[in-house]
């Protein structure tokens, strides 16, 4: 019983312990469960803080992208009104562009036109001049080589009828004579010489009388067979000759040997006239084809100077599609001109060695004018559409003001003034500009390129805003404020204030005379500048007034010039003083005929103060020796 109660117990115990070990089991498990609950806790409140943060920085960013589509719509909408007003302004400028292109195309065309057709007609009057005394000179050759044959037929003849004569004189004695052998034989040889030299005498007559034909009918003598001299044959052995005869032959013989020497000398004057006549003839000859190669030459010229003008232009300007393509077109025109150039003077200098030689010019094949092909399509000559990358171009160290555009381009012939003519009805010579107060500067290093793409500015109609880009220039709605003007502008006024007799054109014009003659601007002081406007200037005063009675030349200006003041620059004052310039060069003279300047060296020797070129006047010193001029017609 109590082993029963024992394990009874004891089974009661083992139950408690597993219990009680449960319990501490569940308890532990518990804890756990309460810590890991609460880490679980502490991770979703961070979790939750991060939502946050997230949401937040979410808000933010969509709250700056829709600031910056905003931003976006904005700059689109300002780009598109941009973009609307830059084609506005473009299409206005075009337009301007075009309508100044055109009145410009009508200037220059106008004014090489009127330089063209002067000097055509000088050269038309020359040629004329030239022809009809080759013409005159051709007839008096043709004339002495006629007047040389019928001379020399006569000579030929009257020997002739000499020996005709003789034989007759024998034939009558003989038949008044006794017949016998001697007599009778004598008496038929002297039948045959009469015979003979009758048919001598008829085969000379017509020889000569067709040489006389064909020179009429314009053969040249040097180019006919020599006609020979008849040989008598020696006179039969005499038989019996009266001393009466003999007397009488004497005194025959006598009168024919000084009608010879009369004829003979004759002769020779005759033939001294023909080689002076046709040295003349051969030297109108020559004249007239170095007459004709000059007026062929100088139109090729012409057309080379305008290629060569444009392609300087062409170089200047940015490589674009157009410019690339104008470039090509006009090197090849200008190609083309020079073997047009070389191939006329190889002719004409070809007919020329030919004549010298001893050829007729008549008898040579006519040289043909070259015919120019047209010019290529217009290259937006002297309009530039400035817009440059700020990027690339330096700043300039002025302001970009108005756009101005050139009212008169440059001629491509220096012969013809290096400019076109003004038309009287735009220049304004009494109109002076007003002065520009300020010391002039030392150098102008840009004067040489600001003369070279400046022509004449006339005052712009509207204002033209500059194109989006250059630095420096910022528009004013508000305020608007004048804008200086560029350096040319600067140089032209301050010249213009020196010498207000002149407009603006015409000082361009001389600015351009200037820098084609030194072929350079760069360098040049403002007093030297001033001293080289102040004697070109009283050179075409000098001309015109030289000029005037003739009619033949053009002045440069329509009204002559009144004083020139040319200022000296002082460290103190500026003095100025009327009448020509006195420390002007004394090589600064133009040659009259191609208007370039005249070095000492190449000054031809005039008995008048007219300056010419010794290559100018050759040709005309050629034919006149004693130094006359062609301009003065007192001299003529």
């Amino acid at each position: 019983m109590a082993t029963h109660m024992w394990s009874k117990m004891t089974a009661t115990d083992g139950r408690q312990g597993r219990a009680d070990k449960m319990m501490t089991e569940r308890t532990l498990l518990k804890e756990r469960y309460q810590e890991v609950l609460d880490k679980q806790r502490q991770v979703e409140d961070q979790l939750q803080v991060q939502l946050k943060q997230l949401q937040q920085r979410r808000e933010e960013e969509m709250k700056n992208h829709q600031e910056i589509l905003k931003a976006i719509q904005d700059v689109t909408i300002k780009r598109e009104e941009t973009k609307k007003k830059i084609e506005k302004e473009k299409k206005e400028f075009l337009q301007k562009e075009q309508d100044l292109k055109a009145e410009i195309e009508k200037l220059c065309e106008k004014g090489r036109r009127e330089v063209w057709e002067m000097e055509l007609d000088r050269l038309k009057n020359q040629d004329g001049e030239i022809n009809q005394n080759i013409m005159e000179e051709t007839e008096r050759a043709w004339k002495a080589e006629i007047l040389s044959l019928e001379s020399r037929k006569e000579l030929l003849v009257l020997k002739l009828e000499e020996a005709e004569k003789e034989a007759e004189l024998h034939l009558t004695y003989l038949k008044s004579t006794p017949p016998t052998l001697d007599t009778v034989r004598s008496k038929q040889e002297w039948e045959t010489r009469l015979n003979g030299v009758r048919m001598m005498k008829k085969n000379v007559r017509d020889q000569f009388n067709s040489h006389i034909q064909l020179v009429r009918n314009g053969a040249k003598l040097s180019s006919l067979p020599q006609i020979p001299t008849p040989t008598l044959p020696p006179p039969p052995s005499e038989v019996v000759v009266l001393f009466s005869e003999m007397k009488s032959d004497i005194c025959y013989r006598e009168v024919w040997e000084m009608e010879l020497d009369r004829l003979k000398n004759q002769d020779g004057e005759i033939n001294q006239n023909i080689m002076e006549e046709t040295e003349r003839a051969w030297k109108a000859e020559i004249l007239s084809l170095e007459s004709r190669k000059e007026l062929l030459v100088l139109k090729l010229e012409e057309a080379e100077k305008e290629a060569e003008l444009h392609l300087t232009y062409l170089k200047s300007t940015p490589p674009t599609l157009d410019t690339v393509r104008s470039k090509q077109e006009w090197e090849t025109r200008l190609n083309g001109v020079r073997m047009m150039k070389k191939n006329v003077r190889d002719q004409f200098n070809s007919h020329i060695q030919l004549v010298r030689n001893g050829a007729k010019l008549s008898s040579l094949p006519q040289i043909p004018t070259p015919t120019l092909p047209p010019p290529p399509s217009e290259t937006d000559f002297m309009l530039q559409v400035f817009q440059p990358n700020p990027s690339l171009v330096p700043r300039m160290p002025f302001s970009i003001g108005q756009v101005t555009m050139p009212m008169v381009m440059p001629s491509a012939d220096p012969r013809s003034l290096s400019f076109p003519i003004l038309n009287p009805a735009l220049s304004q010579p009494n109109q002076p500009s007003p002065p520009i107060p300020g010391s002039h500067g030392r150098n102008s290093p840009g004067l040489g390129s600001l003369v070279g793409s400046h022509g004449p500015h006339m005052p712009p109609a509207a204002s033209i805003p500059p194109p989006p880009g250059l630095g420096g220039v910022k528009a004013s709605t508000e305020t608007p404020r004048p804008q200086p003007v560029d350096k040319l502008e600067k140089i032209l006024e301050k010249l213009l204030a020196r010498f207000p007799q002149c407009n603006k054109a015409q000082m361009t014009n001389i600015l351009q005379q200037i820098k084609t003659a030194r072929t350079t601007m760069a360098g040049l002081t403002m007093e030297e500048l001033i001293q080289l406007v102040a004697a070109r200037l009283a050179e075409h005063e000098r001309v015109a007034a030289s000029t005037q009675p003739l009619g033949r030349i053009r002045a440069l200006f329509p009204a002559p010039l009144a004083q020139i003041n040319t200022p000296m620059f002082l460290p103190s004052a500026q003095v100025s003083y009327p009448g020509r310039s006195s420390h002007a060069p004394a090589t600064c003279k133009l040659c009259l005929m191609c208007q370039k300047l005249v070095q000492p060296s190449e000054l031809h020797p005039m008995a008048c103060t007219h300056v010419l070129h010794k290559e100018c006047i050759k040709f005309w010193a050629q034919t006149n020796t004693n130094d006359t001029c062609p301009f003065c017609p007192t001299l003529k």
